[in-house]
């Protein structure tokens, strides 16, 4: 990105989105063209629906391909975060580090996966 390009104050999210947005697994040349159309900005999410800018719903099925194998809008999952953060948002675990999240979810990861498993990276 051009680090002296800066959008107009009136310019549409989906022209800001081809210009400044690296979509992977897009065929870039004919997105910038709009060959494939306007990019599906989304607003919202609940359940297994997404939103977008324009209230069209549509069923997400690449949510669980990434992190959001559970659904949207979980409370419990935003709770235990939001306590998260607060506390201590990340930290790495190289040269010995850790904490305590890490060690128990790694111990729960590890209890539920196939025999042999040994470590959780």
């Amino acid at each position: 990105m051009n680090s002296t390009w800066s959008p107009a104050h009136n310019q549409p999210l989906e022209e800001i989105d081809r210009q400044t947005v690296l979509h992977p697994n897009t065929d870039l040349r004919r997105f910038a063209s709009e060959e494939l159309g306007d990019p599906t900005i989304v607003s919202g999410a609940d359940g297994i629906r997404i939103r977008d800018q324009h209230g069209r719903e549509f069923i997400d099925a690449f949510a669980s391909l990434w992190c959001v194998n559970i659904g949207y809008g979980r409370k419990e999952i935003a709770e235990t975060l939001r306590d998260q953060a607060l506390k201590m948002a990340y930290y790495h675990s190289h040269a010995g580090h850790s904490s305590e999240p890490v060690i128990r979810l790694t111990d729960r990861v590890l209890r539920l996966a196939p025999h042999g498993m040994s470590r959780v990276f």
